[in-house]
């Protein structure tokens, strides 16, 4: 039984696309989400569309500028392992826990690092904060699912089990 991955990245024009994809289909989430599910104490605020159309567009500059650092800081070193490596223990379900806690971990620390915030840390304060970084979690839950649709897919001879040079109809050299 092969110790590889049965997935594979595809060509990298798909790998551009996702990387560019991926941030926005989570920012975008991100936003939904925030219309869907006001913050805490935002129920009852009565929002412009055209003001959150700017916040919107905003939100797709800078946090898509801080998505693509993070793509070219933590997940292209991790694909490049598992271009080289085909680690089993990087799949879809593990690559969207790590793109959840990519937003989530960070976005929680800062919200409780906030030198500026003098409110004493009851659980109400906690839930806020939680749902906070839950959003930004979101984000990079989202964008881990976009990029493994557009960029990974199965290796048909790696998910069979059997070796690759059977698998391209040639006879395989026992070693």
């Amino acid at each position: 039984m092969s110790r590889r991955s049965a997935l594979r990245l595809r060509s990298v024009p798909r790998i551009a696309l996702a990387f560019a994809l991926g941030p926005w289909a989570g920012l975008t989430a991100m936003t939904i989400l925030e219309v869907l599910v006001p913050p805490s104490g935002g129920v009852g605020q009565e929002n412009n569309v055209w003001e959150g159309l700017v916040i919107y567009i905003g939100l797709l500059g800078f946090g898509g500028a801080a998505c693509l650092i993070v793509e070219f800081v933590i997940v292209t070193p991790l694909l490049l392992g598992f271009q080289r490596y085909r680690w089993r223990w990087l799949n879809g379900w593990t690559g969207a826990v790590i793109g959840f806690a990519i937003g989530f971990l960070p976005s929680l620390a800062l919200a409780f690092l906030d030198a500026t915030d003098a409110t004493p840390v009851t659980p109400a304060v906690w839930l806020q904060r939680l749902e906070s970084a839950g959003l930004f979690g979101s984000v990079g839950l989202v964008a881990a699912i976009v990029f493994r649709l557009i960029a990974v897919q199965t290796d048909a001879a790696a998910s069979t089990n059997e070796p690759r040079a059977a698998a391209h109809g040639r006879e395989s050299v026992p070693q």
